[in-house]
C-alpha cells in the first residue's frame, strides 16, 4: 500500500531504471494528421513503439476534467478506437481522500468500471531530479488492473511515474517530461 496523506516524500533517487524502448511525446492535435475522429481533443500522446508503429492517444483536458477519448495506431493499417463513452481520468480540483467511479465504453457493449482516488500529495525524488507539487492517484479497474500515477500539478498535469499492477505482471515506468517515457525498472511476470 502506498502512503496516504499530505507532505509525503517518495524517494526513488537511488533506483536503477532500464531503458524501455518506447518514445512518448505530447503534441498539439493540429500537428497530427490522424485527428479527424477526435475534434474535441486538446492533447495527443504520441507513442513511438521502437520504430514499428506509432500510437496516438487522444485526451481532453480543461479546468475541471481530464478525459481519455480513444486512440489510433499505425500498424499495417490504421486502427481507430474512439470510446463511445469517454474515460474520466481525473476530476479537478481534487483533495486527498476524494474518489469517484466512472463507467466508460470502449466499444458498443464493452463497458468497464473504474474507481479513481486521490491518495496523497508531496514530493517525488527520481534519479534525474526532485519534483514538488506531486499528487498520487490510484486507479482500480473492474478487470483486475490497479495503476498508481504520480502527477506534478501546476500549469497542466505532468505525468512523472506510473506503477501498473496487472493480474499477470507488474512494472514501473518513470518519465523525464510531459508524458515522455524514460525508463522501466521491472519487466517481470508474476508467479501465480
Amino acid at each position: 500500500m502506498k502512503a496516504t496523506g499530505n507532505n509525503i516524500e517518495w524517494n526513488f533517487a537511488a533506483s536503477k531504471f532500464k531503458p524501455n524502448g518506447d518514445e512518448i511525446y505530447v503534441v498539439n492535435p493540429k500537428d497530427v494528421s490522424v485527428t479527424k475522429g477526435f475534434p474535441e481533443a486538446t492533447h495527443v500522446k504520441k507513442i513511438m513503439n521502437g520504430g514499428e508503429s506509432v500510437a496516438y492517444e487522444y485526451l481532453r483536458i480543461d479546468s475541471s476534467t481530464f478525459e481519455y477519448l480513444g486512440n489510433v495506431t499505425t500498424e499495417l493499417s490504421f486502427n481507430l478506437v474512439k470510446y463511445n463513452d469517454t474515460q474520466l481520468l481525473l476530476r479537478l480540483p481534487m483533495n486527498v481522500g476524494d474518489k469517484f467511479t466512472d463507467a466508460f465504453e470502449m466499444h458498443k457493449g464493452n463497458t468497464a468500471l473504474v474507481q479513481t482516488e486521490y491518495v496523497a500529495s508531496g514530493s517525488l525524488l527520481l534519479p534525474f531530479g526532485t519534483f514538488q507539487n506531486v499528487v498520487l492517484i490510484k486507479t482500480t479497474y473492474d478487470y483486475g488492473v490497479v495503476e498508481y500515477k504520480w502527477y506534478q500539478v501546476g500549469e497542466g498535469l505532468r505525468l512523472l511515474m506510473a506503477s501498473i499492477d496487472h493480474p499477470d505482471y507488474y512494472y514501473t515506468v518513470v518519465f523525464r517530461n510531459d508524458f515522455g517515457s524514460f525508463a522501466s525498472n521491472t519487466d517481470s511476470s508474476k508467479n501465480k
